[in-house]
């Protein structure tokens, strides 16, 4: 239990860190209202379950078959936790991702909700580095215990999705107080990413076998 709480904590730090994801969604809300950007989210929401299903089947045959290589996906997945985490911290330094796109954007509401919902599946489900995190990251917590790995990945799949659509709410229905946020980004937003970033890495590190480290 302690473990999963460890995950949440990551799951919402994962979340709350300017991406590609957030962009995407900050975008369409701002052009084409937040009804838009709702049914954005549920196509990024959707999309990324479906990573969760495939990652949790995935990963169960893996284990099956050598759990050596198991192991090794779990080291990935805190060394990317540490990854993410020293992204974060360099972000102090450069410009919000977030900032440059909604700068250039203009109201189009030519978008009907189903093309939305579509968008965002299509987004988030052929994005070869959303695959990539579910399948590096979501091992790095599996524990031995009497619930099944595949059990235990879908469990934590879902967990971190339904955060994502939590926060990513959030941000269509604060979203022009969050790009006006970005726009006159401050130090005391800054730091926030270094704290981010610093507790990511700890997170990263602690997840890590401790054969190997």
């Amino acid at each position: 239990m302690h473990q999963y709480y460890i995950f949440i904590i990551s799951a919402i730090l994962l979340n709350i860190t300017p991406g590609p994801d957030m962009a995407y969604i900050l975008s369409k809300t701002i052009s084409n209202g937040k009804v838009i950007g709702f049914f954005t989210v549920l196509g990024v929401c959707s999309g990324a379950l479906i990573h969760v299903l495939l990652v949790s089947l995935g990963i169960t045959l893996l284990i099956t078959k050598n759990i050596t290589l198991f192991n090794g996906l779990k080291i990935l997945g805190g060394l990317y936790l540490i990854y993410l985490g020293s992204r974060s911290i360099r972000s102090f330094f450069i410009k919000s991702e977030i900032n440059t796109i909604a700068n250039e954007l203009k109201m189009d509401s030519k978008t009907s909700y189903f093309q939305a919902y579509k968008e965002g599946i299509f987004v988030d489900l052929f994005n070869p580095k959303v695959a990539i995190f579910f399948l590096s990251y979501l091992p790095a917590f599996v524990v031995n215990s009497r619930v099944s790995e595949s059990k235990q990945l879908f469990i934590l799949g879902v967990t971190v999705v339904f955060i994502a659509f939590i926060i990513e709410l959030l941000l269509v229905f604060l979203s022009e107080h969050i790009r006006i946020l970005f726009k006159n980004r401050n130090s005391n937003l800054k730091i926030f990413d270094i704290v981010i970033g610093l507790t990511l890495i700890f997170i990263g590190i602690s997840v890590i076998p401790p054969i190997f480290i």
